[in-house]
């Protein structure tokens, strides 16, 4: 593959995994909400997570503690976390859970798995068509010298 030709298709390349990851994550996060099950709760703690090596790069996830339907009480990390934390120790919030596996909770309204997912689908959607733009001008060009 010539050199010209080499940095739209990683381009494309990375759009579609991109893409294809944030529509994932989309189908995800609407396939728990469809489920889940609404709980007053409270976050008893909150457990920050960093991302790489860079200090300051990570994310806090919520310590959740709610009782189920069915009467069992859960005491579970988040399934999102956001920056800076959604919640506070101590605060009462709403819990949406699964109710086949409630260890899988998340804020209500704070459920992160939908921004995600948009924001990569359109990160990747942008590279892709950034990718195969330059790829056909690259293509018209070379065919022309």
């Amino acid at each position: 593959m010539e050199p010209l030709i080499l940095v739209p298709a990683l381009f494309t390349l990375v759009g579609v995994v991109l893409a294809s990851t944030g529509f994932r994550t989309l189908r995800a996060a609407r396939r728990f909400q469809a489920v889940a099950l609404r709980s007053p709760g409270v976050v008893t703690d909150l457990r920050y997570r960093s991302v790489g090596r860079n200090i300051g790069s990570g994310t806090w996830f919520p310590i959740l503690r709610f009782d189920t339907a069915d009467g069992r009480q859960i005491h579970t990390e988040a399934m999102y976390g956001r920056r800076p934390a959604a919640a506070r120790e101590g605060d009462e919030v709403t819990v949406l859970y699964d109710p086949a596996d409630p260890s899988r909770a998340a804020l209500e309204g704070k459920a992160g798995g939908g921004v995600l997912g948009v924001m990569l689908l359109v990160m990747g959607l942008l590279f892709a068509t950034l990718g195969l733009m330059i790829g056909g001008i690259a293509l018209l060009v070379t065919d022309r010298l």
